[in-house]
């Protein structure tokens, strides 16, 4: 009798279940930063259950009332789970936003073989200055970034690897400074133009500690600085920095020579975006430096523009140009006024005003068929002049 009874219960339960109505979960799928639809992306609610947001990113599915954990994935995305309480019947529209999955990988460098190596491969001492490291310092100037790297020092505008080089200047001091593979040194003075390099557009700074003249020549005999310009990804990148700032006072009240406060101020800006197979990277820097002592005053503006194509026709053609410009107007320190109450006066017997101009254009061609062959043409026009408007005698230029 008891079996009897049971069977009938579960018989007479047994439809109700079956009326049970299904709740429905819909939404969008976007990325966090563009707002564009991410299409493909795997929403999961169980265990072999699921479904695949449709072209514009929208989702739709059914599934049992309670507590429903759902999973979204998509490659090179970060997996966000949401848990919601479903109702009988009820229909819930989740939106979701995905953020893009940021991963470490091993530093590629060019500078030890001219080829793209993993740093933990090399086999030569050798230092890596990253983009972060100039916008968390506020650098401006790449002679003050250079001499924060150990066993560096720049010297009036010469480098020196851990004292392998002598100071001579216009000569230069065997350490060989490269923007993308080619020499920055002037032909006028044979010096590097630290102030015109394009830091607001760098990737990373490579540094080999060490001789490299078989690959670069006898101006490499202490060392290089190779100087990496960033290139555009899939998402527009704009940067903007400003400073500003006020010389505090010496300790010896008899060396204030000034009324006014002696400020400083500086801004860059940098964008990188690509369109299609071409990308493009501009940035500009400005400095304003009234300088603490008297007559040694600094203004320098510079301006850089790079594009890259790669062939839609021919497999591992690239090629484009790299524009770089500067000018810089400024009164060289030589000798004090006085040691008692001059010494942060220049003489004006020394004190020359400088006009410097400088600008580079670089084409290249890069041809790349496999890992083993790769072909690369490099070009440089470099102009550089400095005009002194009161010892025209002085006036230098190359072309």
């Amino acid at each position: 009798m008891r079996f009897l009874i049971a069977y009938l219960l579960l018989f007479l339960l047994t439809p109700l279940y079956g009326i049970v109505d299904d709740g429905t979960i819909r939404g969008r799928i976007t990325d966090k930063i563009t707002g564009e639809p991410l299409p493909g992306a795997y929403v999961i609610y169980g265990k072999n259950l699921g479904t695949v947001s449709s072209d514009d990113g929208t989702y739709l599915f059914t599934t049992l009332p309670g507590r429903i954990k759902i999973s979204f994935q998509l490659i090179g995305y970060e997996t966000l789970t949401r848990e919601i309480n479903l109702s009988e019947g009820e229909s819930v529209e989740l939106n979701i936003e995905l953020e893009i999955k940021i991963s470490e990988i091993d530093q590629i460098v060019v500078s030890a073989s001219r080829t793209e190596q993993k740093i933990a491969e090399l086999s030569v001492s050798m230092d890596i200055i990253k983009s972060s490291f100039l916008s968390a310092n506020h650098i401006s100037d790449a002679q003050e970034l250079i001499n924060k790297t150990p066993g560096i020092e720049v010297l009036d505008g010469q480098a020196s690897i851990r004292g392998g080089s002598g100071f001579s200047y216009g000569v230069g001091s065997r350490v060989l400074a490269l923007i993308d593979g080619l020499p920055v040194a002037s032909a006028d003075a044979g010096n590097v133009k630290w102030q015109f390099l394009p830091l607001e557009n760098i990737s990373q700074i490579e540094i080999i500690k060490g001789a490299s003249s078989v690959l670069y020549g006898s101006s490499a005999l202490n060392g290089v600085i190779n100087f990496r310009s960033a290139d555009a990804s899939n998402l527009p990148q704009t940067r903007f920095y400003t400073e500003a700032g006020v010389y505090g006072k010496p300790a010896n009240k008899d060396w204030i020579w000034w009324d006014a406060p002696r400020v400083f101020s500086s801004a860059s800006f940098s964008h990188l975006r690509r369109e299609g197979n071409t990308s493009m990277g501009i940035s500009a820097g400005l400095l304003l430096d009234k300088g603490y002592r008297k007559l040694n005053d600094e203004k320098i503006a510079r301006i850089s523009l790079r594009l890259k194509h790669n062939s839609a026709r021919t497999d591992g053609l690239t090629y484009g140009i790299n524009l770089n410009g500067g000018f810089t107007n400024k009164t060289d320190f030589l000798l004090w006024e006085d040691a008692t109450n001059g010494a942060l006066k220049q003489s004006p017997s020394t004190a020359a005003e400088v006009n410097g101009n400088f600008f580079t254009a670089d084409p290249f061609i890069t041809y790349k068929k496999n890992d083993r062959i790769r072909h690369d043409l490099k070009m440089r026009f470099q102009s550089a002049f400095n005009t002194f408007p009161v010892r025209d005698q002085n006036n230098s230029g190359a072309n």
